[in-house]
């Protein structure tokens, strides 16, 4: 469950897993990184339903976006070929969900959280 449950304006995530609930508070809904002066990164929208789009400012031919689950299992990384690109996430779940985006030479430029309602 996605919602402003402390009511700043802000998303904050709601999760159970058996007899554990977890609060996420504070989850933006559209984050940009600038992990270096050559990469911006934007992913959305967050919440997502049926695709996401990554914008990337200073992208390569070998930038890749690597999606996780709550679980750290990686579901999928895609070769970005484009400065602006939409993946499908129609295959997905509702849940809670990690992304990173890495560089030609593996190094990390961005990361954040996802949220599938």
């Amino acid at each position: 469950m996605a919602n402003d449950l402390n009511n700043d304006g802000l998303i904050d995530v709601l999760s159970s897993s058996g007899n554990k609930i977890s609060l996420y508070p504070n989850s933006k809904t559209t984050s940009t990184y600038n992990f270096s002066s050559t990469h911006t990164v934007k992913v959305s929208p967050n919440p997502f339903n049926e695709h996401i789009t990554i914008d990337i400012e200073g992208a390569t031919s070998q930038t890749t976006f690597s999606l996780f689950d709550v679980n750290g299992r990686n579901l999928q990384t895609t070769i970005l070929n484009s400065s602006n690109q939409s993946l499908s996430t129609i295959e997905l779940v509702s849940g809670l969900y990690f992304y990173q985006v890495k560089d030609e030479s593996g190094q990390l430029i961005a990361s954040g959280k996802l949220m599938k309602p």
